[in-house]
């Protein structure tokens, strides 16, 4: 049944792929997708990108997102979305790509909070830890039990 399900998307349509290249953005949710090496360079693209689209108006934005589409596209990438009833790859319409580039400026955005507590927490743990004698892990676990109890509702 999915083989012929398979062989009626595929028909005479030349937007299916059997499987990805390394220059291709996949997109979907989750670390297979996310670790993809296409999507790992669109997300590289994003980074150097980012402060010039944080600092921008909606057009500008838009231009930013279209010249990034562009340059995946001119290296021979695609963007795709896997069917789930063929596990096939479907290359997505400019609207859609666009759309994926977006979302990867959204979720840079909110790494940038994340990755800013992470590393004062590191920082914080390594100057407990140097000041006070103890193992790293030891302050780590002490931060982690303040941090704990800050966010009790109790």
């Amino acid at each position: 049944e999915r083989e012929k399900a398979r062989r009626e998307l595929i028909g005479d349509r030349t937007d299916v792929v059997e499987s990805p290249s390394d220059m291709d953005v996949l997109l979907g949710r989750g670390r297979p997708f996310m670790g993809h090496p296409g999507t790992l360079n669109m997300m590289k693209l994003v980074e150097a990108k980012k402060d010039e689209h944080a600092a921008s108006r909606r057009a500008v934005k838009k231009t930013i997102s279209e010249e990034i589409v562009r340059q995946i596209h001119d290296s021979g990438g695609r963007f795709l979305q896997r069917d789930e009833e063929t596990d096939l790859w479907v290359i997505v319409d400019t609207a859609k790509a666009h759309e994926k580039v977006a979302q990867g400026f959204r979720n840079s955005r909110r790494a940038q909070p994340l990755q800013r507590e992470q590393s004062t927490r590191s920082n914080f743990s390594s100057i407990s830890a140097s000041s006070s004698g103890i193992s790293e892990s030891a302050a780590d676990a002490a931060v982690d039990g303040a941090d704990m109890a800050s966010h009790d509702v109790n």
